[in-house]
């Protein structure tokens, strides 16, 4: 999933910020 952080948007990636879902590190 972090390839997909690094092209996300600065907006979706505050959007998603409040779920844990992409949290892949």
């Amino acid at each position: 999933m972090r390839r997909s952080l690094v092209r996300m948007p600065m907006a979706e990636f505050d959007r998603l910020s409040e779920s844990t879902e992409w949290i892949d590190l």
